[in-house]
């Protein structure tokens, strides 16, 4: 008897603990969102030393990836089974409405000072997901299309829970060599596309760029608080990440082939040291700046790209366009995120209590 009240006891322990890590805040992973976000940022603005700044969404997407998978193990791990509505409905409610109300504006205004917006086309193919396709096949929308990367997400939410159900008898080793097969098949059919297809659409395409979400997924199994590591590592991956900035090129073969893959794995190492607190780097993540940048990062991504164009307008890139673009995007990010983001992340939360109650 007391074997077993024991045996339930670490059962309900460890429970216990799965819940409180699945819910702890890492505020560093808030400071590698805004460095992505910097280097998008720099990226549209054709600033010199961020001309591969597009690898900020291959960080994205890394990061994505890991917490995705943290979160849906957690949840199997904890109950037995993932309840893909209340799933769909945190995704929903985080993602959709602020994309909503940003196409939306940007749609009304433009079609008053931008008289080539396609309207239909730049809510419809945004709001609904559609861009990951619509900018490889058709070249639109144009000045939302940085929604592709939204769409290239969306896709992966859709495939990735049903996955994640379908592996629960597995042990972490077995589930850990299947997502690092899947890694490697869909870095193979990138490299295989360049070679097949456009540039354009290969960068675009969602099953060419799933490979940084799966390696996300691969973090998440291996478990990075239980992997040792130099306390350099942070500050190796940062120097790997921005020599990539500074050194690929828009167009260029190399950059989604090799160079996705260092910028993966750079991505890889950053989230690593994010979650080790003793890592040299961690000042610098988890500093007010880099912090609150970060909290403000989906809505300052939805935002840049239309004031960029704004901006081109006028003549005007490098750094003195990614300073303008920051100086008016940061505060209508933060005004978004506490009017729109927040309330309806509070909902979802509050909407799922409410449906736990009712059963």
């Amino acid at each position: 008897m007391k074997d077993q009240f024991q045996c339930a006891a670490e059962h309900i322990l460890s429970k216990a603990r799965l819940w409180v890590n699945n819910r702890i805040h890492y505020p560093a992973l808030d400071g590698i969102r805004a460095i992505a976000a910097l280097a998008v940022v720099g990226f549209h603005a054709r600033m010199d030393g961020a001309l591969g700044g597009f690898i900020g969404v291959d960080i994205f997407f890394v990061l994505s990836g890991y917490l995705i998978t943290h979160a849906l193990r957690s949840e199997l791990q904890i109950h037995g089974m993932i309840d893909l509505k209340s799933f769909f409905v945190r995704r929903i409610a985080r993602l959709w409405p602020a994309l909503v109300f940003v196409t939306s504006v940007v749609v009304l205004l433009g079609a008053v000072y931008w008289s080539h917006l396609r309207p239909d086309q730049e809510f419809l193919l945004s709001v609904f997901y559609l861009s990951s396709y619509s900018k490889a096949i058709f070249d639109a929308p144009d000045f939302m299309q940085h929604t592709w990367s939204l769409s290239v997400e969306v896709y992966f939410y859709l495939a990735w829970p049903i996955l994640i159900i379908y592996s629960r008898g597995l042990s972490d080793r077995h589930l850990l060599i299947i997502l690092m097969v899947i890694f490697v098949i869909a870095t193979g059919w990138r490299f295989a596309s360049i070679h097949t297809a456009e540039w354009q659409a290969v960068y675009y395409r969602a099953d060419t760029r799933l490979s940084g979400l799966v390696l996300g997924g691969v973090l998440a199994t291996l478990g990075p608080q239980k992997m040792k590591q130099s306390s350099s590592c942070g500050l190796i991956a940062l120097i790997i990440l921005i020599a990539a900035a500074a050194a690929l090129r828009w167009g260029s073969p190399i950059s989604l082939s090799a160079g996705g893959f260092i910028a993966e794995i750079g991505a890889f190492a950053l989230i690593l040291a994010a979650l080790n607190s003793a890592d040299r780097l961690q000042p610098f993540l988890t500093s007010w700046p880099m912090t609150s940048l970060g909290l403000y990062s989906y809505s300052l991504y939805l935002w840049h790209y239309p004031i960029i164009r704004l901006l081109r307008d006028f003549d005007m890139q490098g750094g003195r366009m990614m300073v303008i673009t920051l100086l008016i995007s940061i505060p209508i990010a933060a005004l978004t995120y506490h009017a729109i983001e927040r309330p309806f992340i509070r909902w979802a939360k509050t909407s799922k209590r409410r449906l736990a109650h009712q059963v």
